[in-house]
């Protein structure tokens, strides 16, 4: 980041509504792999049973997801990180989870699964 108009637009992953946030590439990545579905199903139903969600998490509830769905590596994050952020590169997937924390998380997987 540069400039504050930069910062303006890194911020907006944490206040913008995901339907406004999810970028082109990351729809179509979400529309055109085949374990995007049910990673997403997954990260949703593991998120709404934790209390909480830190930094630290992240280890944890992609394990969970891996062995709902058998789906590791970008296969497993991409989706999450787009189900998240709204985009496939962006900020530390972890920091974003912590962030927003689970109330926000669940809504906008929820949200996005609804534009699915």
């Amino acid at each position: 980041m540069t400039t504050p108009h930069d910062c303006v637009g890194e911020a907006a992953v944490y206040f913008e509504p995901i339907e406004r946030l999810l970028e082109p590439d990351a729809r179509h990545y979400l529309e055109s792999n085949k374990l995007a579905r049910p990673v997403i199903s997954a990260l949703a139903e593991v998120l709404k049973k934790r209390e909480s969600i830190s930094s630290k998490d992240i280890g944890a509830i992609g394990k969970e997801i891996q062995e709902a769905t058998g789906a590791k590596g970008k296969d497993l994050y991409m989706p999450v990180r787009a189900a998240i952020t709204g985009r496939l590169h962006g900020p530390e997937l972890a920091r974003a989870l912590s962030i927003l924390g689970k109330d926000r998380c669940v809504s906008r997987v929820e949200k996005l699964q609804a534009m699915m």
